[in-house]
């Protein structure tokens, strides 16, 4: 996808060539390193290394800070989406480092139901740990393989911000800047110590798109165009989350297309860019089954390239850009709208796999990021996605993780007003003013989506280089750029705290998991599945030979349908009633019990996190009770274990394991 050249004035080309070159200035005020990287594309290619490196150092010193994560036993470690990674990782080492042959129908995930591994979930990280595991023999435990691997292939994300930034400015300097901007920013680090998540790999693969993308429209080819479309569509082959990112940058291109006119795809050679986003929906089975052909993003670039090409659209307009063209492909995209979404209709009735991102995004403008008090106001939906790294923003949390570039992000804005009042189409200002506007809708959006912090991290290095390298003289600008520097780096200081690793790696959490799932391992039959909470299923999913009847991937009708039926029941049906739910509809043997975890599942349920217990007669009351007379006798539970570790101190066990015997016994 690129943006047409733009209009040559001939005239104003010819008094140029008169003018004598200026003298180059003395470079009083520039570093010998800068002047280094300004002349040599090596040395450019060698600073952006050693960002990767420094980068890469800080996250390893991240996971150091963990005890847990020296242990070579992976045995309580790995709880909700990393257990479940490990999980499919551990089937594609089986097979040798293919697919295995029940990848298509896995009976474990959500038994009693099969599942499309690669249809339900963005399998793509699984295949890159598998293959590490397996060249170097088995001799390092798959998550250790896991741990390191993705900390490297995470930090190749600052090639993709440095990349992008020098082919916006047309200065390798101001890539430099705006990588070493990217690994001092504190937004940067989400994920740094823990054992595989899928953003590691998406992120660093949208950030290459970013660069591949601007530069297509700089060198107009073929292949450059072919390889910026690549590398979105395996973004979003390994992330769900990155269609709505993806979506957000189609967006703000389209929105500069309807103000000038001039369309991102009226070059020859940019066809490639939708054509291989097609043929990519259909060959990548998550993105086939999500019919993200039909999408949004690929509706937007159709009309860019097809309304051009209509002769009632090919006269442009003045500089306010051409009413004509912009109506006709707002027509046209409302018509495509309602066709795809009829056709989707057709396709997969009453699916609505992302309705509950919608169903959050709605909710939380209507109530203005606040929770409601009463959970009924809300989908189930929108209740189990509002929670943790989906929970609202907050002006301190951009502050915290995104320091200075909070504060210039805006002064950027300000530069592209200009642009896009006149509805100027140099090719320089179209990117210039899309990336800003990116970066800047992302910003305002990560109030609404703390998990969104991490895109704008991504984004708004970027933002700032455009706005340092446009503005001040050079003594100012020097004085900006040290500035920024050195302030980005004490605010990164700060806020790095790595509490929530090290919550999440709690020794004695671990001890507790650990401890249930090794007795599962020696005393359970093979036979009969688990039911769970989503997060602590797949711990047994990935390290017991034991089906499970929940997932923590719910990005699909199927799965929150399953999980609001075990949430709702337990904590509105009585401990009979959730048995025979257990056993009936999930066909399930044993229950396992995180009381720690669905204890703070009451919201979700459809109680006030205000009500002090659930209900007396309900299975919430008596399974997440700390009294033993309660949880431990129950008509239809039969307790089969209790992790020691907290009842060694005097507390309530967190972990429960029941075999669910018939009624009456």
């Amino acid at each position: 996808m690129s943006f047409p050249p733009p209009v040559s004035d001939y005239r104003n080309l010819a008094r140029m060539k008169k003018v004598e070159p200026e003298a180059a200035p003395t470079p009083t005020h520039s570093s010998a390193l800068a002047r280094l990287v300004a002349q040599s594309p090596w040395s450019f290619a060698l600073c952006v290394g050693l960002l990767v490196c420094l980068g890469a150092s800080w996250r390893l010193a991240t996971a150091f800070s963990v005890p847990a994560l020296a242990s070579d036993d992976p045995i309580g470690l790995l709880r909700t989406d990393p257990a479940l990674i490990y999980y499919i990782s551990e089937r594609i080492v089986d097979a040798g480092g293919i697919p295995p042959a029940d990848f298509r129908a896995d009976p474990r995930v959500e038994s009693p139901l099969l599942t499309d591994l690669p249809g339900m979930f963005t399998v793509g990280q699984e295949f890159l740990v598998a293959w590490g595991y397996l060249m170097l023999g088995g001799s390092v435990p798959l998550h250790v393989v896991a741990l390191y691997l993705m900390i490297v292939v995470a930090s190749l994300a600052v090639v993709g911000v440095a990349g992008f930034a020098r082919e916006l400015t047309g200065m390798r300097v101001w890539g430099c800047l705006a990588g070493l901007l990217y690994i001092i920013t504190a937004g940067s680090y989400r994920t740094p110590g823990y054992i595989l998540v899928r953003e590691d790999l998406s992120f660093p693969l949208f950030a290459l798109h970013l660069y591949l993308l601007a530069r297509a429209a700089r060198v107009r080819s073929a292949v450059s165009v072919v390889l910026a479309a690549l590398a979105v569509t395996l973004a979003l082959a390994t992330w769900h989350a990155m269609s709505f990112v993806f979506a957000l940058e189609v967006v703000c291109v389209f929105a500069w297309y309807l103000r000038t006119g001039d369309g991102p795809l009226r070059t020859k050679n940019s066809v490639f860019f939708p054509l291989v986003l097609a043929i990519g929906s259909m060959l990548v089975p998550v993105l086939h089954s999500k019919l993200f052909l039909l999408s949004l993003p690929m509706q937007m670039l159709f009309v860019m390239y097809a309304v051009p090409r209509l002769p009632i659209a090919r006269r442009s307009g003045e500089s306010g850009g051409n009413l004509r063209s912009a109506s006709i492909s707002l027509v046209l995209l409302l018509l495509l709208a309602a066709g795809c979404a009829a056709l989707r209709g057709t396709l997969a009735p009453g699916v609505g796999d992302y309705a509950h991102v919608m169903d959050m995004m709605l909710a939380k403008v209507r109530n203005l990021g606040r929770l409601p008090t009463d959970p009924n106001e809300l989908s189930y939906g929108a209740r189990l996605l509002w929670q943790g790294i989906f929970a609202t923003g907050s002006p301190f949390l951009l502050a915290k993780y995104l320091g200075v570039l909070v504060l210039i992000a805006p002064l950027a804005l300000l530069t592209q007003v200009e642009p896009w009042w006149r509805g100027r189409r140099a090719d320089a200002d179209a990117r210039a003013a899309v990336t800003v506007a990116l970066g800047v809708v992302t910003l305002g959006l990560a109030l609404l989506v703390e998990r969104l912090i991490a895109l704008a991290a991504l984004l708004l290095p970027v933002v700032t280089v455009l706005f340092l390298a446009s503005r001040f003289t050079k003594r100012a600008r020097a004085w900006w750029v040290v500035g920024a520097l050195v302030a980005q780096m004490l605010v990164a200081l700060v806020a790095f705290d790595h509490a929530a690793l090290r919550d999440w790696y709690h020794p004695i959490v671990v001890q507790q998991l650990g401890g249930t799932i090794r007795y599962m391992q020696q005393h359970l039959e093979e036979e009969g599945s688990v039911a769970a909470d989503f997060v602590t299923s797949s711990a047994v999913l990935a390290h017991t030979d034991h089906a499970v009847v929940l997932q923590p991937k719910y990005e699909t009708a199927r799965s929150r349908a399953r999980i609001e039926r075990f949430v709702v029941g337990l904590y509105h049906e009585s401990p009979a009633a959730f048995a025979h739910v257990l056993r009936s509809e999930f066909q399930a043997r044993y229950l396992l019990i995180d009381a720690g975890f669905l204890r703070g599942v009451r919201y979700e349920a459809g109680l006030r996190n205000d009500s002090r217990a659930p209900p007396s007669n309900t299975a919430a009351y008596r399974l997440l009770s700390n009294s033993p007379s309660h949880y431990g006798k129950i008509p239809g539970y039969r307790l089969l274990y209790a992790s020691h570790e907290f009842r060694a101190r005097g507390r309530a066990p967190r972990y429960r394991l029941y075999d669910l015997v018939a009624d009456g016994q």
